[in-house]
């Protein structure tokens, strides 16, 4: 008995020792559980990641999160006596309005991992630069000038500053081998020429289908910090130029934690890049192809940071209200027509052949989506489709889009005779479902980087699209499960998935655990060593 003692002795000073505490505060959860025993149950919900519970805050995040609480306390208080002033005035129904917000700062206070996030939700959020947390809702009168927010550059700075605890440890840590060894294979065929990037870079076109053109656009970090890039009306020709925009979000989150050395890159604000031999000139770009020169950066900077948590927390939810016993055997799909044709890829072949494989997403002509009785079953989604019409454990459908050229009419009414459109689905409805599939559309799928995180098997079809780090650390059998690119042997695979459930769950808990220690956390780390120690010309 007394041994026992001695060790949940040892065991409590040990968990009040170590990790973040903000994480297991009214929580089932502690640090011996999550962090030491890594009982993949821990990761379920919308606040806590592995990444961010199971290190001790540094001193400088711990300030910031005291700040944030100090500034809901002081909200609180003052709300509490506006509604105290409306109940001795006998005002009960503007003392109601009041109660609702003073409930919604009791509940951040009760959660602090909650409080945290929805402070750094947006960078300009009150609960990280106001002292009294003027300004928040209820807005204050005198807020309406705007005479209380101290200027831009500072408000970004406390956030940058105050909201990313987990990328400055581990951009400041020693670097992950394995993680480095990839990033070091994944460059070693690009030669970075300053004169190029500079002269040839910007001169780089890429045709996105009708009158859409994206050129090369040239992001500088200069000697004193700051970072510029080219204008919007040249990076951007007919299409909405939101990338830009959340890439250079993403440089500035670095240069305030971590600057990079000064240096210039050029960028591809478009869907993909496609074409582009040059060595000397590599474009970062949201999708590369294999054979291209191109540094494919993660899913996550294609998105304001704000939309980025949103996602992962739709994710993170699903996988909290859902257990793996009681979700079906069904690998469901949902997607629009994106997956764009070219004349000379055929899908089988392409299955077998890397050649086979590059001619379909080579340019000339130009790849479109093309869906017609000719085309749809070259194309991974119509095949998707067309198995779920006669497997009763596949569940793939069309959704309507307003974007996309219609498909041919015949095309479309047959695959309405035959149920293959359905509405959408919202993230909470893929939980009912124990197997997913990342399918690629114009490009390379982006659902991937949230699906891990939802306690599904994901499959993922081969592609001929670059992988970069951290996601080609993922390991077939181990987090996902492997799918030729035809889908020819997605049902043996399905089969095999709904024969061995163990194994099944063991994957899927194998790829969260990835998700949180990588997906989210790592993208910011994998591409600052990659503009670090590559464009360093």
């Amino acid at each position: 008995m007394q041994d026992t003692l001695v060790l949940c002795n040892q065991e409590d000073a040990l968990q009040d020792q170590n990790g973040n505490g903000l994480c297991w505060y009214n929580s089932d959860r502690n640090y011996l559980r999550c962090c030491v025993h890594a009982d993949p149950d821990c990761w379920q919900g919308i606040w806590a990641t592995e990444g961010l519970c199971c290190h001790p805050l540094t001193d400088t995040y711990q300030q910031c999160f005291d700040s944030i609480e100090q500034n809901v306390e002081a909200k609180l208080g003052k709300v509490r006596n506006l509604r105290a002033e409306a109940e001795a005035v006998g005002l009960e129904q503007v003392a109601l309005d009041i109660s609702q917000h003073i409930y919604s700062f009791e509940a951040l206070l009760a959660q602090p991992l909650a409080m945290w996030s929805y402070a750094c939700s947006v960078p300009d959020n009150p609960l990280i630069w106001s002292p009294s947390c003027d300004c928040c809702d209820p807005q204050e009168l005198q807020c309406a000038d705007g005479g209380l927010r101290p200027d831009e550059e500072e408000i970004w700075l406390q956030y940058a500053r105050c909201c990313f605890p987990v990328y400055e440890r581990k951009s400041l840590a020693e670097a992950d081998a394995a993680l480095q060894r990839s990033i070091e294979a994944d460059l070693q065929a690009l030669r970075p020429l300053r004169s190029t990037i500079q002269q040839e870079g910007q001169q780089l076109a890429w045709n996105m289908g009708g009158t859409s053109l994206a050129k090369g656009c040239l992001i500088s970090i200069h000697e004193n910090g700051t970072v510029t890039s080219c204008q919007e009306s040249h990076a951007c020709h007919g299409f909405d130029c939101s990338y830009l925009r959340a890439v250079m979000l993403a440089v500035r989150v670095i240069q305030a934690i971590h600057p990079l050395p000064p240096m210039e890159f050029i960028l591809n604000a478009g869907d993909e890049t496609i074409e582009n031999t040059l060595p000397d000139a590599p474009i970062f770009t949201r999708t590369g192809t294999r054979w291209t020169a191109t540094l494919a950066l993660p899913f996550e900077w294609q998105l304001h940071p704000t939309q980025c948590v949103r996602k992962l927390k739709e994710g993170m939810l699903a996988l909290e209200q859902s257990k793996w016993e009681d979700r079906a055997s069904i690998l469901v799909w949902r997607g629009t027509h994106s997956n764009l044709w070219h004349p000379e890829c055929r899908a089988a072949p392409a299955a077998e052949d890397d050649l086979m494989m590059a001619r379909c997403v080579k340019s000339p002509p130009a790849r479109t989506p093309a869906w017609n009785f000719s085309t749809w079953l070259q194309l991974p989604r119509g095949r998707l489709l067309w198995l779920s019409r006669f497997v009763p454990f596949i569940d793939a459908k069309l959704v309507e889009s307003s974007t996309l050229p219609p498909m041919a009419e015949d095309l479309e009414l047959f695959l309405r005779d035959e149920g293959l459109f359905a509405p959408r689905m919202d993230a909470g409805d893929f939980q009912q479902f124990k197997y997913q599939v990342a399918m690629e559309g114009n490009c390379a799928t982006d659902r991937l980087s949230w699906q891990l995180f939802m306690g599904s098997v994901v499959l993922i079809p081969d592609q001929p699209w670059q992988v970069m780090s951290p996601l080609n650390l993922l390991e077939p059998w181990i987090h996902f499960v492997p799918v030729a690119y035809d889908l020819s042997d997605l049902v043996d695979r399905l089969l095999w998935l709904i024969a061995h459930d163990a194994e099944a769950k063991a994957i899927a808990q194998n790829g969260v655990a990835f998700a949180h220690r990588s997906t989210a956390q790592f993208s910011s780390d994998t591409s600052k060593f990659i503009v670090s120690t590559l464009l360093k010309s």
